[in-house]
């Protein structure tokens, strides 16, 4: 391969940075369009819950998938912040302590 084609000119000046591609800023994704893209991680779950039986370990595996899945829909609607003072204990009643 000639030299020449491992190193081609460079334009400079303004050329150059007209050359230059803009980063353009992607319209943010809708509600619906975060929402579409939890549908397959819901569908999975539902999927693995059909599973019959479940032992204490895929139960807990749901569960914890569960809880993930539940994290990513609160920040679709609230980001990702976390609660900054939670109640330590929830009763059986919906008491908060």
């Amino acid at each position: 391969m000639p030299h020449a084609m491992l190193n081609p000119p460079r334009q400079l000046g303004r050329t150059a940075r007209a050359a230059t591609p803009r980063a353009t800023s992607q319209p943010r994704p809708t509600v619906a369009d975060q929402l579409e893209r939890l549908t397959s991680r819901f569908d999975q779950l539902t999927y693995r819950a059909r599973l019959a039986p479940l032992s204490q370990r895929d139960y807990d595996a749901l569960e914890e998938a569960a809880q993930l899945l539940a994290s990513d829909l609160r920040a679709v609607f609230r980001g990702r912040s976390v609660p900054r003072n939670p109640p330590l204990l929830i009763t059986e009643e919906g008491g908060l302590w």
